[in-house]
């Protein structure tokens, strides 16, 4: 009988006689996640959970994947996970193509939708959007629309109110037509915000669809190169702001926009007296008059969140006197400390990232009523004064600030209140800061440790005092397992702790980069490396920076490797994009819209199978836009290659074409102007280098280091070095316009490769010698690097310097490795003979190349680290033909050390086109060092016997690329003056682009000896005083490349085939 009583006692329990409005009342003090658990008690529970609309929209779920089980890509036959009816639901690193089995039904009953880190196809997410008629929520960050092209749909999504599309990206269309689309099917929108600049005229579209707006926050986008964006033409924020102005039914209470400089008093007065209801504000500006404006203008804004865009003076955030949150991201105010004292009496929130705030604890003890503190890589003053009560502070996060403990204890001493705590990578946290913490803070819920230094006698604390704790997080700590296992038993309580190490298939991955991670962080003993190398359980004291690191990057890895996907072929795709090109052919109005066509053509190419009908329908498309352009020679070379490599078209109507162009005469004649002209040095060469002319000589000294010094007088325009690129790589945004082997511009006749959708080429030579040096072993993962963004050029950068090496030992990695036991250490370019180098020599002079890697600091040798991380492993497990060669461990290590070395030197070696942001490996050129009084670049200036020649960066890289590369802190006038001494420059910088671009305009592919001469007047209506001004040097630079640029390579191909309409 026994055995029966306990489930009687059970169902009783289960099933108290308690009206279902009384469950509903007792369950709303539960989390979501217990929610959860409370559902699966009892079917009455389960319904009492699921009627109430205030318990339902509790429940939340996240279906995240499993980078070591699941495929990047959910189908249509996906089987998800049993999921439990919920109202908010997320999707977490997927590649979407398809939700049709599950997605119907449980879509239904959602109210919130969030996409992080996706790719998705459009249509398929339109489709998942038609299923969710109860949608309030849409969220979308980081997530990549492929597919189709958006066009407005039939069906509306009414209850939508909130719309962020935080990091949206497209691959064949623009983020504006998503926007476009989306904004039109949800038509009541009340709190809208894009984090990725979007087009001024699509946002005016968003202001005048959602006239019931509450919250707006936007990006607009810029042109970023126009060297003439000081006029207020061309910053377009503030008509966005004069457009807000006239509509009169909008109600905002929060908004976000850009009042930097020029600013437009007028539109800002109109729009705080049409909406008196903005409390809110997200301002990005750059100067403090404007700050103070805007305070005068709208007194009562109780939320302020600050971007400056430039170090600037804060003092004027006290003109705020109403305000209850402050929000200050201060990555651009620079390292001097904020001397000015703030008052701000009835702030309850405050959050500051990269603050100097010297006068920081006066500030703290006049804000009585602060309730949330967050701080974030801060400096400040750590002088105590008199002990303060902050009665009310209930939450405080403190990261990578300087807070000594004197400080720590001032606060926590005074804060009985405190219920959630973050104290992540503070030097000054140790045992007594927590022992003082836990006794004070007697209702502390909350508890993260991160990288801080508590030992054992800390958690002792914690379990000693701190008994209302319900959560705790102990990262990075050096607290053993035993004092944990008390932590577990003392109460109901679980610490989170470091995740366990990547598993066993990654042993070479781990044995290489943890030896590479220590030297970058000595301070990491060498047992922690090698209990992490063997693989053994991770204990808690070998929780090092390394071990966190390492696992991150192998998540990452993994991750990049399944979502870059195969790059193959698709027929499908290729159709898609003749679509879109052939509109934009009938809509297109000139030429340089006509040569945006082109790229999309050749999109088209890129994805099309050899031998099939779209190879020929891209071709043929491409033809026609040839004859538009009235290039008969192209247009017979594109008909040719849709013959060759195509089938299945119309032939009749591209036969007729063909007659169409020989009938002009001119079919077999290509148009000169887009001719390369063959650079010449301009004095005689060095014997054994060619390149260089015989003036130039390399010397070594203890300042400069390797540099170049002129052995002659040289003039302005002089050629004086003709480099040869050991590899390049071609930028994202080009590469469906120009040959991936040369770089060479020529939209109209790239030819694609026959295996990857990446790459083209401008002949049948150039693929040629592309496939036998390094596409053969690149082909395969160009689209995983790619995905990459920034980092991914300069890892396929690194990538071809290796594989170009393996193909000239003959694909024999013993035999290079043998090679580079040889290389002498001080060997440097200038001392081989280049009249009769080899390949394997070629190399030398790339391996030589310095790697700056003692004068760097451990960060920024670490950036390096993580694209030779990614580079290697994607070369050794993803390219088939690297993997059959590096077969074994010393080979793979092999590749490792050599993918790392190059890193470390092309990242401060390499040299950017002028045209577009290609990438380059230069061995001569990198011997240039760097110089504010530049002469070079081909030559600035007249050079004396014995200068050290020089190259020049820009303003910006002066502050921020040569102290991240090289830890120079450039000290010329015009770089470390404050930007707002430098306006007197704007005017010379504009009068030198207008005369040298009026002159340019006039020279229509003149020859290159007249452009030189030009060249010394344009340099002599320099005065001397100007030599120091950070604009007019950068201008001149700039305006010195577009000269070069125009020279060599002709005029970009809009205006060139422009002048054919």
């Amino acid at each position: 009988m026994e055995r029966f009583a306990y489930p009687q006692i059970r169902a009783n329990f289960c099933q108290p006689d308690l009206p279902s409005e009384l469950l509903a009342h007792i369950f709303r003090y539960l989390s979501g996640n217990e929610l959860c658990q409370v559902r699966l008690v009892c079917q009455r529970w389960r319904f009492v959970v699921s009627a109430y609309r205030a318990l339902s929209d509790q429940l939340a779920l996240r279906l995240e994947r499993d980078v070591a089980k699941d495929s990047h890509w959910m189908g249509q036959n996906f089987q998800p996970p049993p999921l439990v009816p919920v109202s908010s639901f997320a999707f977490a690193n997927w590649g979407i193509e398809g939700v049709d089995g599950w997605w119907p039904d449980f879509g239904r009953k959602l109210t919130v939708l969030s996409m992080a880190w996706c790719t998705v196809r459009f249509e398929v997410f339109v489709a998942m959007l038609r299923a969710t008629p109860n949608l309030k929520c849409l969220e979308l960050d980081v997530v990549l629309f492929e597919g189709s092209w958006p066009v407005a749909q039939d069906f509306r999504l009414e209850q939508v109110e909130q719309l962020w599309l935080k990091r949206v990206y497209c691959e064949v269309f623009t983020v504006d037509e998503v926007v476009d689309v989306l904004t039109v099917m949800c038509p009541r929108v009340k709190d809208f915000a894009m984090r990725v600049p979007a087009g001024l005229e699509v946002l005016q579209k968003v202001v005048r669809r959602y006239e019931t707006m509450d919250i707006f926050q936007v990006k607009v986008q810029r042109d970023e190169d126009d060297s003439m964006a000081y006029h207020i033409a061309q910053r377009p924020a503030e008509n966005l702001v004069a457009d807000m102005c006239e509509l009169k039914g909008l109600h905002l209470k929060r908004v976000s926009f850009d009042a930097s400089e020029p600013f437009d008093e007028e539109d800002w007065t109109r729009l705080i007296q049409a909406q008196p209801g903005i409390k809110e504000l997200v301002l990005f500006v750059d100067f403090s008059w404007v700050l103070k404006r805007i305070a005068e203008l709208a007194p009562k804004i109780r939320v302020l969140e600050l971007h400056p865009t430039c170090i600037m003076n804060l003092q004027s955030l006290n003109c705020f006197q109403q305000l209850e949150i402050l929000v200050v991201h201060g990555y651009n105010l620079g390292s001097s400390p904020i001397r000015d004292g703030f008052f701000h009496p009835r702030l309850k929130k405050l959050h500051l990232r990269s603050v100097h705030l010297e006068r920081f604890i006066e500030y703290l003890q006049q804000c009585t009523l602060l309730e949330d503190i967050q701080l974030e890589d801060c400096h400040f003053g750590n002088r105590v004064i008199a002990a303060t009560t902050f009665p009310n502070l209930r939450t405080l996060a403190l990261h990578n600030c300087n807070v000594d403990q004197p400080v720590l204890l001032f606060i926590f001493n005074g804060s009985p209140r405190l219920e959630q705590v973050r104290l992540s990578r503070m030097a000054h946290v140790d045992n007594q800061v927590v022992h003082v913490l836990c006794r004070r803070a007697t209702g502390l819920r909350k508890l993260e440790l991160k990288k801080v230094g508590v030992t054992d006698n800390g958690c002792m604390y914690i379990i000693r005092y701190a008994t209302s704790l319900e959560e705790l997080r102990l990262l990075e700590t050096t607290c053993s397992l035993h004092v944990l296992g008390i932590l577990q038993k003392t109460r109901n309580l679980r610490p989170k702790m470091q995740s366990s190490p990547p598993p066993d298939h990654l042993q070479s991955f781990n044995k290489k980069w943890a030896s590479v991670l220590h030297k970058i962080y000595p301070e990491f003993t060498a047992h922690h490396v090698a209990a992490h190398v063997q693989l053994e359980p991770t204990p808690a004291t070998a929780a090092d920076l390394s071990v966190v690191i390492l696992q991150m990057y192998a998540a990452m890895v993994e991750h990049f490797c399944r979502s870059g996907g195969s790059g193959a072929k698709d027929s499908s795709r290729a159709d898609q994009f003749c679509e879109q090109g052939s509109r934009m052919l009938d809509e297109a109005s000139g030429g340089p819209e006509l040569v945006s066509v082109a790229e999309v053509f050749n999109r088209s190419l890129a994805y099309a199978e050899f031998g099939g009908r779209a190879m020929f329908r891209g071709y043929e498309l491409r033809s026609v836009l040839c004859y538009n352009l009235e290039q008969f020679g192209l247009c017979l070379r594109n008909i040719e290659n849709a013959l060759q490599d195509g089938e299945g078209g119309n032939l009749n109507k591209i036969l007729m074409l063909k007659n169409f162009c020989l009938g002009h005469g001119e079919g077999q004649r290509q148009d000169d102007e887009g001719c390369e002209v063959e650079a010449a040095l301009s004095h005689a060469a060095n014997p054994t280098i060619p390149n260089v002319v015989a003036g130039i000589e390399l010397e070594v000294s203890d300042v400069y280091g390797r540099h170049l010094v002129a052995k002659q007088n040289f003039d302005f325009g002089d050629t004086l070095l003709i480099d040869d690129p050991y590899v390049v790589v071609a930028d994202l945004g080009q590469q469906y316009r120009q040959c991936h082997h040369c770089l060479k511009f020529c939209t109209l006749e790239l030819l694609p490769c026959p295996d990857c959708v990446e790459v083209m080429f401008c002949s049948p030579e150039c693929a040629k010698l592309a496939q036998q040096r390094y596409h053969r072993f690149e082909c395969r993962i160009l689209r995983g690097l790619y995905t990459l963004d920034k980092i991914g050029r300069m890892a396929i950068l690194v990538a071809r310097i290796v594989f170009t090496a393996v193909t000239a030992f003959n694909d024999d990695l013993d035999a290079l490795r043998a090679h580079i036991n040889r290389i002498d250490k001080g060997l440097h370019p200038f001392m081989l003979n280049w009249t009769t180098i080899t390949p394997a020599q070629r190399y030398t002079a790339v391996y030589g190349l310095a790697s700056n890697k003692g004068i760097r600091d451990s960060e920024t040798n670490n950036s390096f680290a993580i694209v030779a991380i990614f580079a290697s492993e994607f070369m050794l497990f993803k390219s088939p033909a690297m993997a059959s060669l590096a077969n074994t461990r010393p080979r793979q290590d092999l590749i490792r050390e050599l993918v790392y070395h190059h890193a470390l030197t092309v990242g401060t070696s390499m040299r950017i086109s002028n045209r577009d942001r290609s990438l380059g490996a230069y061995p001569l050129a990198s011997m240039i060092n760097h110089g504010c009084g530049a002469n070079v670049m081909r030559s600035l200036a007249p050079t004396e016997k014995n200068t050290n020649l020089a190259d020049t960066a820009t303003h910006t890289d002066r502050h921020h690329y040569l102290r991240w590369a090289y830890q120079i802190d450039c000290q010329c006038p015009g770089s470390f003056r404050p930007a707002d001494e430098l306006t007197w420059e704007d005017g010379i910088a504009r009068a030198l682009t207008e005369l040298t671009e009026g002159e340019m305009k006039q020279c229509d592919r003149d020859d290159l000896a007249v452009l030189m001469e030009r060249f010394p007047t344009w340099m002599g209506l320099l005065e001397p005083r100007f030599a120091e001004g950070a604009k007019v040097r950068d201008r001149f630079v700039q305006m010195a490349r577009q000269l070069y640029e125009l020279a060599f390579n002709g005029r970009p191909e809009e205006e060139r085939y422009g002048r054919a309409i």
